[in-house]
């Protein structure tokens, strides 16, 4: 769904891309069900819609401290 979410934005990407990322982290975060291909499948849309790679990289660390984890 988060995936489905980055990829539809037509606007305000970098919002959507950080809210996608503090979605995930809020229901994922703590229970380690989280993959390497979740990351790469969401870093992969974000990167499609323009996101940079450090952008990507960023936010997925910022979120969790937006979160208090």
């Amino acid at each position: 769904m988060a995936e489905q979410r980055i990829t539809e934005a037509r606007e305000a990407v970098n919002a959507t891309v950080y809210r996608m990322f503090l979605a995930v982290l809020s229901t994922h975060g703590r229970c380690g069900c989280l993959t390497e291909a979740h990351f790469s499948r969401l870093f992969t849309a974000a990167q499609a819609k323009g996101e940079s790679p450090r952008h990507c990289t960023d936010a997925w660390a910022n979120a969790p401290t937006a979160l208090g984890m």
